[in-house]
């Protein structure tokens, strides 16, 4: 080993011996927005008018509860032609089998019928989910953010319908400097006041970034914060202080 090796080897032993440094309890206050738990854009999965719009902005709804109904005539009419059709084909493939059997049709024939058959069975099972999607329901429990449809518009495959968050618990998102990554652990208890609202309210970190942003040299934060009352709202912004100030020696 040269001497040079020797001089690094010599340093990285005592760079690994020394402690690490104790963990940053400074309870300090950072600037952030409050985020919803969870926030969807409700798509409209068939092409057909809104008959009904079951919940307006601002209203409350619980999973599974309906929040739009379409026109159900169209999707009706689509399902008693594929029931039609569907009953034709198998008319029609029973009858090709049976002359085949008696050597009186080809199998060009019989695998035409077979293939006619097998397309209406598809056509007739997406006729009935296209009749059982009339009716959308909530994902999940929350409240309507905006409804982009009225009634009795055309509603487009894949448009948006409505926007649903669920702010029982909202997430106030904050970011640190990277030199704060290795302080901050998930379960750390913050306090989250919120201008707007006139109060704060405890909070935990729930979450932490997993890509850091090389020009600002921070990282994403989110801490969970319990919103029995509706009194903080998705976008207003925060002051987090961290460590919580309880939490401070």
């Amino acid at each position: 080993m040269t001497g040079k090796s020797l001089a690094i080897w010599a340093c990285v032993m005592l760079f690994s011996a020394l402690p690490l440094p104790a963990r940053d309890t400074t309870s300090r206050a950072w600037r952030g927005v409050l985020e919803a738990r969870e926030q969807a854009v409700i798509p409209s999965e068939v092409s057909m008018p809104v008959a009904r719009l079951a919940k307006r902005p601002g209203e409350s709804c619980d999973e599974g509860e309906a929040l739009v109904e379409f026109d159900r005539s169209i999707a009706l009419a689509a399902l008693k032609a594929a029931e039609a059709k569907y009953k034709a084909n198998e008319f029609n493939l029973a009858a090709i089998r049976n002359l085949h059997q008696r050597n009186q049709s080809t199998a060009v024939e019989l695998s035409r019928a077979e293939t006619e058959f097998a397309q209406a069975e598809l056509d007739l099972a997406g006729a009935r989910r296209n009749l059982g999607i009339c009716r959308i329901a909530a994902p999940f429990s929350g409240r309507i953010a905006d409804v982009k449809v009225r009634e009795h518009e055309w509603a487009d495959r894949g448009a948006p319908l409505l926007t649903l968050v669920d702010d029982r618990v909202v997430r106030a998102r904050f970011f640190l400097p990277e030199t704060h990554f290795s302080n901050i652990k998930l379960g750390d208890r913050v306090m989250v006041f919120v201008p707007a609202a006139g109060r704060g309210a405890p909070g935990e970190v729930s979450r932490l970034g997993v890509v850091f942003d090389p020009v600002s040299k921070t990282f994403d934060v989110w801490a969970d914060v319990a919103n029995p009352d509706d009194a903080f709202r998705v976008g207003m912004t925060a002051e987090i202080a961290w460590p919580a100030p309880e939490a401070t020696p």
